[in-house]
């Protein structure tokens, strides 16, 4: 719902393959957009492994040898769009701001799109699409247009498959009041699959699309906690 991107252009896709959600990107971006792709498969297991180990720059090493990749492919000038995860486009333009300037836009999947990586994000590209979507364990949501100048980043579920609830992380079967923080509660339903209630390891605003959307929204999503034992790493 943030995106406006042409068809027939050229796309970097760098995130984990299969059997992750976001891998499908490869086949959408191909038959959505009519576009070609050029694909750089990421392990964020591996990373988070690294990160519970203690060893951060082993973690480092293994960022630094995406993004070398990254900006191999970006500097051929041949591509218009990149396909990643929040953390690992901050790493691209900490490294090449030049190139992420170059690109006519972004889709951008994870739990780490903060107001303020988002705006700096929008800023770098100067005028390109900086789409967007929240994914996590169960499901996923569409991201729908910043609003208050780039200070709440709201996304809506993939209705009716998926429905979220924001609740009081003391108390998970009260829903908190519109724009008030509280840990993401989903309820999945398929055909053949029914998972009702499922506490999230995020923490979101509960956002109000006001009738744009049949059910609640989230905005503002990051992780509930970060620790050793639950990092979340380049996704």
């Amino acid at each position: 719902m943030t995106e406006g991107f042409q068809p027939g252009r050229t796309w970097l896709q760098a995130t984990p393959s299969g059997p992750h959600l976001i891998g499908n990107g490869i086949w959408e971006v191909s038959e959505l957009f009519a576009g070609r792709v050029h694909s750089i498969d990421m392990d964020p297991r591996w990373v988070k492994r690294l990160v519970r180990a203690g060893d951060l720059r082993g973690a480092d090493d293994y960022t630094d040898h995406l993004v070398d990749q990254m900006v191999s492919v970006l500097e051929s000038g041949t591509v218009d769009y990149v396909n990643t995860t929040p953390a690992l486009l901050r790493a691209l333009l900490r490294r090449s701001p030049e190139v992420v300037a170059a690109l006519s836009g972004v889709r951008l999947s994870g739990t780490q799109l903060t107001p303020a990586m988002y705006r700096s994000f929008a800023a770098a590209l100067d005028g390109g699409i900086c789409g967007y979507s929240y994914g996590n364990t169960f499901g996923n949501a569409a991201g729908l247009p910043t609003e208050d100048e780039g200070r709440v980043v709201p996304y809506v579920p993939n209705y009716p498959q998926v429905t979220m609830a924001v609740v009081d992380r003391e108390d998970t079967r009260r829903t908190v009041e519109y724009a008030e923080t509280g840990q993401v509660r989903l309820t999945v339903l398929h055909e053949d699959l029914l998972l009702p209630n499922i506490l999230e390891r995020d923490q979101a605003q509960r956002y109000d699309p006001c009738g744009r959307w049949p059910s609640d929204g989230v905005a503002n999503v990051r992780p509930l906690q970060r620790i050793r034992s639950a990092p979340e790493g380049i996704y």
